[in-house]
């Protein structure tokens, strides 16, 4: 068993993607006791735009289900809205995960056609109540599958688990929620015009959204899928900075985000979520508190000053020897 005082965190590399999300699962606490549902609902992430690239890999999805029906699952449900003009159901097909679940007991949904009733989220001393407007099935769920890829740091949230949940949303609260730097539509200039000329009030804004939604629809296990071919952006300068096979599975959903945030690199400030759901107690966001299973990551930063501090010592022993030889 794990450490009893801190949140488990999964994280599996490998060049084998299916293997890589069933291995990461199953280290969590929730499939090994057999805690999850009778019937989860998993939401996986499909790409607005044409073609397959950003959405969940057909991979990810049979591995989930398997290691759900293995952890005591009777019944799951695939829910996830693509949004107009594109029908969820026909990615399903077409991403071919209904042929990766043929004679299993999973049924799928497109949430654009679900009931929304409007449900209110209770603020606190810095914000007002926020309503939203969630799908019966998912507001009812007794366990959620969040089934995310990660899609890049200028994404919304970092593109990791919890920005996962904005599939969920009426497209109007979800336009409300992102903001004009992250509508799709716009000049490629524009985009990161808008995005370095945000405001800390604006990152504020955009973090109380996040934890209001997390509120509402918080998963029971949180899986960001970081294989090279399920993203969308490409590499960072010039290098993967996560290994090109990764998985990060756990059911602290903030947990999970910041253990993914370490290996893509990603600069914390700029993810004012994670503080701000770990102080509502929504999440562990220190690092320090979380236990980290499987294949245990190494800072990148931490790393090059490694690096560095090993060069300058060099140098200075090879200074110190040339005075020496001099003499």
């Amino acid at each position: 068993m794990g450490n009893p005082g801190k949140v488990r965190v999964a994280v599996i590399r490998g060049g084998n993607h299916r293997g890589a999300i069933a291995q990461a699962i199953s280290l969590l606490d929730e499939v090994q006791s057999r805690r999850i549902a009778p019937n989860p609902l998993v939401i996986p992430n499909l790409a607005s735009g044409p073609g397959s690239a950003g959405s969940t890999h057909r991979d990810a999805i049979s591995a989930t289900v398997d290691a759900l029906l293995g952890a005591g699952a009777e019944a799951i449900i695939i829910a996830a809205a693509a949004g107009p003009p594109i029908q969820a159901t026909r990615q399903f097909e077409e991403l071919g995960y209904q042929a990766e679940v043929w004679n299993r007991p999973v049924s799928f949904l497109d949430l654009e056609t679900d009931a929304r009733p409007e449900i209110t989220i209770e603020g606190d001393l810095h914000s007002e109540p926020v309503n939203l407007r969630i799908p019966e099935a998912v507001s009812l769920s007794g366990c959620r599958v969040s089934l995310a890829v990660a899609r890049g740091r200028h994404s919304f949230a970092g593109g990791l688990g919890v920005a996962n949940l904005l599939n969920v949303l009426d497209p109007a609260d979800r336009a409300r929620l992102m903001p004009a730097a992250f509508q799709s539509g716009a000049s490629l200039v524009g985009f990161f015009t808008r995005l370095l000329r945000r405001s800390s009030t604006e990152t504020a804004a955009e973090a109380r959204w996040i934890v209001n939604l997390l509120k509402a629809v918080q998963p029971t296990l949180s899986i960001v899928d970081a294989f090279p071919h399920a993203k969308r952006s490409g590499p960072r300068n010039g290098r993967w900075t996560a290994h090109s096979g990764t998985v990060v599975a756990g059911s602290d959903p903030i947990a999970v985000d910041a253990v993914a945030a370490l290996l893509l690199g990603y600069n914390r400030k700029e993810l004012a979520y994670l503080s701000l759901a770990e102080s509502m107690g929504l999440g562990v966001a220190d690092l320090g508190r979380i236990e980290i299973v499987g294949d245990r990551p190494i800072s990148i930063r931490r790393t090059s000053a490694h690096l560095l501090r090993m060069h300058r010592r060099s140098r200075q022993q090879w200074a110190t020897t040339s005075k020496v030889r001099s003499r």
